[in-house]
């Protein structure tokens, strides 16, 4: 990772990075904005200094964020120091279309780094790419807390405002090949 990246996403303890994961999705399911999640950490087995989170996150609005995340570990203490070096956090609708993608996995010639947002039109799925820059790469509390004012900004057009897609539903996505 370069000098330029921001301190939210410089190397941190394995357990201080969970720690602030889970106190992230209690804050939000208190809120009554997240319900669930199939979120997995494993380690790779042929590269053991890497970790993925992959899995989807259910939201009121029946929003569903799929997480797709590698972290690096830069040390090899017994709580080594992780980092992420590779993220794709994409939000749809159950039933309807995308909402946004913030992802680093492939470049654009016109912007100076790998780190973009894709934004869509739920509607008509119309789609504009911004780059953000490291310097404005979300964390997946930040998407999360986005997302969180998009429902309240869209929930009058939402066709089930209150409900949250079940476990099922999301299995169902994942297996049917409708998310990344």
């Amino acid at each position: 990772m370069s000098a330029g990246i921001p301190a939210k996403h410089s190397p941190a303890r394995f357990s201080t990075y969970f720690a602030a994961h889970e106190n992230h999705l209690a804050q939000l399911c208190q809120a009554g904005f997240v319900d669930s999640d199939t979120l997995v950490v494993e380690a790779y087995a042929t590269l053991p200094t890497v970790w993925s989170i992959i899995g989807e996150i259910s939201c009121r609005g029946e929003i569903i964020l799929s997480v797709n995340k590698l972290l690096e570990c830069v040390s090899d203490d017994p709580d080594p120091l992780i980092q992420t070096v590779r993220y794709s956090y994409h939000a749809s609708v159950r039933g309807g279309g995308n909402i946004l993608r913030y992802d680093n996995h492939h470049s654009r010639p016109e912007h100076l780094d790998d780190h973009h947002k894709h934004v869509f039109d739920v509607t008509t799925g119309a789609e504009t790419i911004e780059w953000i820059g490291a310097d404005r790469w979300p964390t997946l509390g930040e998407v999360l807390r986005e997302l969180f004012a998009w429902h309240s900004d869209n929930y009058e057009s939402l066709a089930n405002p209150e409900a949250f897609a079940t476990p099922e539903n999301i299995s169902d996505r994942l297996n049917s090949g409708l998310l990344p």
